[in-house]
């Protein structure tokens, strides 16, 4: 008799929408036993209005700190996220760092609805901040939502909730949103799990993959551009593609990735610009590990005839270290990058250069994959100077450094130069087979697109 009185009260609270048949149900599942007071109490803090009914009395203003220590670490969260996608359509489309707004999203909606599993969110934390403060100013809205994103993420790994209080501060003081609109949001997306009706987040996730898939399938029909710049673009929005990822694949030339990023045909190629790309590719120094490869066996594609065997054996040990990035690996391209070097008096060409240099990298990694803490400079600096700067200004403010700083510097000098070297000799090598300087530098970007740009598109095993 009860399930049908539950069920009844229900079909009538949705018939009709009324807030008085909406708390005669809500009553009735905590009479049963069917729906926690306390889930109640949180949705009448956010000014649920049929919650409010059923308490008999108005709820507390809502304020994060006692919030936080009454509903939990999750409850904050999820009414950070709210705001934080209030302050993502605040960001104008194509905007250069809706990839990384989007993935953060993406991020905290898969720890809400996926806790047990999924990736923290609390590791974006530094990139969109530094991401905010290195390539945006305070007068865009992207640097607003980047910081009010970012807090948000590193709410989920805090038993504080101090990285809430700006995200409020910020939506309210510059990005004009009301309070009032604050906790609507709040209020439409978390009371409907808060009371066990719905979860939107979970809704909204779910509705984010199919779409994906979707355009995965359209894609594989008929394999257009424009197809693959759309799927690309919903990968960002889900979370399933770096931003990062598809800003390299475009600085190399991938007409999709242009597409998604909003840029016409790829500038002039520059070595140092194109090794900047690749450093702020996250997950280690893999990015440039592998830029620096390609460059290195396209520069050996160009003396085909040659017997290079030392050559040939250090590329073979720089590329299983990338199928495989274990210490065994790393240790035997150390020793290919020291047979080479001393090999001194032959390695005058080009080619040979190329290929010491794109091994550079495994004689000072102590570590096969340590994650890359700073974002890419600008164009206004190399990434040398931006790295030595964040440390001089880190001392400036007597602050403690970030762990293992100054222990990294002397694996970003070694990948940074690296990289560029091996690049800088790749052309050389066409340039002294009779190529003019712009088109070395156009073959060899061709040759790194193909390449690289699958592995960072995440199309290698897809187009194979």
């Amino acid at each position: 008799m009860s399930d049908a009185r539950l069920r009844h009260l229900e079909r009538t609270c949705r018939d009709s929408g009324s807030v008085a048949d909406e708390a005669a149900w809500l009553r009735e599942r905590v009479r049963l036993g069917r729906l926690d007071p306390e889930r109640l109490a949180l949705a009448a803090t956010l000014g649920h209005e049929a919650s409010i009914a059923v308490l008999g009395e108005p709820p507390p203003r809502f304020r994060p700190d006692p919030f936080f220590a009454r509903f939990g670490r999750e409850a904050l969260v999820r009414v950070a996220l709210a705001i934080a996608e209030l302050a993502r359509a605040q960001v104008p489309a194509g905007d250069p760092e809706e990839g990384l707004l989007d993935h953060m999203l993406h991020a905290l909606r898969t720890w809400c609805v996926e806790p047990i599993g999924s990736a923290s969110p609390d590791e974006l934390t530094g990139r969109g901040i530094m991401a905010a403060e290195e390539r945006s100013d305070s007068t865009q809205p992207r640097f607003w939502a980047l910081h009010i994103t970012a807090n948000a993420c590193g709410l989920t790994a805090t038993d504080e909730p101090h990285h809430y209080r700006p995200v409020e501060d910020f939506a309210r003081r510059h990005l004009r949103l009301s309070r009032k609109a604050l906790l609507f949001a709040a209020r439409r997306d978390v009371a409907p799990w808060a009371l066990r009706v719905e979860d939107p987040v979970a809704i909204r996730l779910g509705s984010l993959r199919s779409a994906v898939d979707a355009l995965a399938a359209a894609w594989r029909q008929d394999r257009s551009t424009e197809r693959l710049a759309a799927w690309l673009e919903g990968r960002q929005r889900a979370g399933r593609l770096q931003s990062e990822r598809v800003r390299l694949a475009a600085a190399l030339g991938h007409p999709a990735a242009l597409l998604v990023r909003g840029q016409g045909p790829p500038t002039a190629f520059e070595p140092a610009a194109l090794t900047a790309a690749a450093y702020a590719v996250p997950g280690g120094y893999d990015a440039q590990v592998r830029v620096a490869l390609a460059a290195a066996r396209f520069a050996r594609s160009t003396a085909p005839g040659r017997r290079l065997e030392a050559v040939d054996l250090a590329l073979r040990a720089g590329e299983a270290w990338l199928a495989c990035p274990c210490e065994a690996h790393r240790e035997e391209a150390a020793a290919r990058w020291r047979d080479l070097n001393a090999r001194r008096a032959a390695t005058t060409t080009p080619t040979r250069r190329a290929v010491r240099e794109a091994l550079r990298w495994c004689v000072t990694s102590e570590a096969d994959g340590r994650p890359n803490r700073y974002p890419a400079p600008d164009s206004r600096e190399s990434a040398m100077e931006r790295m030595e700067r964040h440390l001089a200004a880190e001392r400036r403010r007597s602050e403690p450094l970030p762990p293992g700083v100054e222990d990294d510097l002397p694996l970003f000098r070694s990948c940074q130069a690296a990289c560029t070297n091996a690049l800088t000799f790749a052309m050389q090598a066409l340039e002294q087979r009779g190529h003019s300087p712009d088109a070395a530098r156009e073959r060899l970007r061709q040759a790194l697109r193909d390449a690289v740009a699958p592995w960072a598109l995440g199309l290698a095993d897809v187009e194979a």
